[in-house]
């Protein structure tokens, strides 16, 4: 029960590929929200994941996103990808139920 925990929530997401430190690239589900919402008075929270070029991004992938021993890189969602700064797995008990990560919009040829 606790393995389809993100599955239950997942078609509410959108559509990501995270892509390793290897060039593989997983296709699952996820979610992105901008995380800088107090510094601009909470409009980030009306605004499409990708508009503001400094935000900073929340994201929750599914736990198919990251195979093990792999490093996540980037995060690509429609026409935009993101550099992933942090991605950590949140488990409960010995199953891994999702993966939680802060990104940044990456700049266009980097």
């Amino acid at each position: 029960m606790i393995g389809s925990v993100f599955s239950r929530i997942a078609g509410y997401g959108r559509t990501i590929t995270v892509t390793d430190e290897q060039g593989n690239a997983v296709t699952c589900r996820g979610f992105l929200q901008c995380a800088d919402t107090m510094a601009e008075g909470g409009i980030g929270n009306f605004q499409a994941p990708g508009v503001w070029e400094t935000a900073r991004y929340l994201l929750l992938a599914a736990p198919e996103a990251v195979a093990p021993g792999h490093t996540a890189e980037t995060v690509s969602c429609g026409s935009v990808t993101y550099e992933v700064l942090g991605l950590q797995p949140v488990w409960c008990g010995e199953t891994l139920t999702h993966w939680e990560g802060v990104l940044r919009k990456k700049e266009a040829g980097t």
